[in-house]
């Protein structure tokens, strides 16, 4: 419940991908996102350093997903 004494449906202002939750392939993802043209989250923070280099999308020496299948985005309504 908001301040108002009801559920909100989406956020009216404030999210930066917004309104509803959108697909994101993850940074090092071996495939190119199907369903838009913004690969990874606009949030993503990433810090380069010669000791944390990110493989390219679709790198052919990296065809494997690992994954714990941990949620990793919660999405709420402001």
């Amino acid at each position: 419940m908001k301040a108002d004494g009801m559920g909100w449906l989406f956020a009216p202002t404030g999210l930066v991908d917004g309104p509803l939750p959108t697909h994101y392939e993850p940074v090092e993802s071996p495939v190119h996102n199907p369903l838009y043209k913004q690969q990874s989250s606009p949030v993503l923070k990433y810090w380069p350093s010669d000791q944390n280099q990110l493989a390219q999308v679709a790198d052919p020496r990296y065809p494997h997903i690992l994954s714990t299948y941990r949620l990793t985005e919660h999405h709420l309504s402001g």
